[in-house]
């Protein structure tokens, strides 16, 4: 569908790679769309993405939802990938965000709640 489009310099389906491969892909990204993903799970590569400060494009009702389109929806996905590429300003509010999200999500920030949740648990 991307050839039938004229989308196929602008959309990579790379299969599998390495991580160093992987981070080589994102850094080079604008945008990094999750279309189809489990609702009630989070993609290990959208935190992969987040972790470059890639904003994100995923189905609403995930459990990251920020920039959303209708689940199986592809109009809307269509909508969604248009927007963030004719407003620049959301384009690096997004990227900021994702940063902001993935710092808040850093295991450092859980280990004092966690230790002393434990710690009552023990006791």
């Amino acid at each position: 569908m991307s050839k039938e489009f004229g989308l196929e310099k602008r959309i990579t389906f790379s299969g599998w790679l390495s991580r160093a491969q992987l981070f080589e892909i994102l850094d080079s990204s604008d945008i990094f769309i999750v279309p189809r993903w489990r609702r009630e799970l989070t993609s290990v590569g959208l935190i992969e993405a987040m972790s470059r400060g890639l904003p994100s494009i995923v189905s609403a009702g995930s459990a990251t939802a920020w920039q959303v389109f209708k689940f199986d929806d592809p109009q809307n996905l269509a909508l969604a990938i248009q927007k963030l590429s004719d407003d620049k300003n959301l384009l690096e509010q997004l990227s900021e965000n994702a940063y902001k999200r993935i710092s808040e999500l850093r295991y450092t920030n859980w280990t004092p709640q966690l230790y002393a949740t434990m710690k009552q648990i023990k006791y």
